[in-house]
């Protein structure tokens, strides 16, 4: 299971008290947006509900709710299904519905777990990921690790050499 709290380090939780109080008026969590999109499908009935939306600040912003009476075309993520999606019309925007329409939205999606908590998870762990997956890759042998830093004496200047590792 994964907690945000694996991925906070221990210099978070050393800060001082001052540092705490001008902090707390400063966001914690990264504010850039990030594009989401989620399937709502039945075991007992055909079709798919998809809602598309941007994660930013702790809230979704609903792009887009689209229904699919094919739930394969809805749910699958290949070219075919993408295809078939991009012939489909996907209805209005969800911000020129009515007022009413979209508060009745926004409350069937928090009745299914799609609100403030997972708007603050989704941030986190994509940074998460983001770091599980660049600081391997980063770690690869590269072409600068053929590079070293040499020195030939106390007042010399210091050499560059080229040293191919094997």
């Amino acid at each position: 299971m994964f907690s945000i709290a694996d991925i906070q380090s221990q210099q978070e939780n050393d800060f001082d008290e001052a540092e705490n109080e001008e902090g707390a008026e400063e966001q914690a969590s990264p504010s850039y947006p990030i594009r989401c999109s989620f399937s709502i499908t039945k075991s007992n009935a055909p079709g798919a509900l998809t809602i598309d939306a941007m994660c930013q600040d702790g809230a979704f912003i609903i792009d887009n709710i689209s229904f699919y009476s094919d739930a394969k075309v809805g749910t699958e993520l290949t070219a075919e299904s993408d295809w078939k999606r991009r012939g489909l019309y996907i209805g209005p925007q969800f911000d020129t519905l009515d007022m009413g329409v979209q508060d009745e939205f926004e409350k069937f999606l928090a009745e299914r777990g799609i609100n403030e908590t997972l708007a603050l998870f989704v941030p986190e762990y994509a940074e998460y990921k983001e770091q599980k997956v660049s600081i391997p890759a980063l770690l690869v042998h590269s072409p600068i690790d053929d590079y070293r830093l040499t020195h030939t004496g106390p007042l010399s200047t210091p050499l560059v050499s080229y040293c191919p590792t094997p």
